[in-house]
């Protein structure tokens, strides 16, 4: 049920960042191994949009929506990264 309440709480973003974690859950609902998770990398899309709008706030010509997806994407980058640490720890002491 987990991932069916996730992304339908998600429904009220307007940024592609939902896409992105509809395609975050749609992987951990397979239940992946601890392995493939810590293997697991966004998608070229996702890379590349994090990418251009890093591009444009260096360069001072992001908009306010812009930003909002920014911090939306690079606050998903960072639950990632604290599910890999997590798992990693309990790998060292498994």
């Amino acid at each position: 049920y987990l991932p069916t309440i996730l992304e339908l709480s998600l429904l009220t973003l307007k940024t592609p960042v939902a896409q992105t974690v509809s395609e975050i859950i749609e992987f951990l609902s397979t239940n992946p191994s601890q392995q493939t998770v810590l293997d697991f990398h966004g998608t070229m899309r996702f890379q590349e949009r994090v990418n251009r709008l890093l591009e444009l706030n260096r360069a001072g010509m992001i908009s306010e929506a812009e930003l909002k997806e920014l911090d939306e994407f690079l606050l998903l980058e960072q639950s990632i990264t604290a599910l890999k640490i997590s798992l990693q720890k309990k790998q060292k002491t498994s």
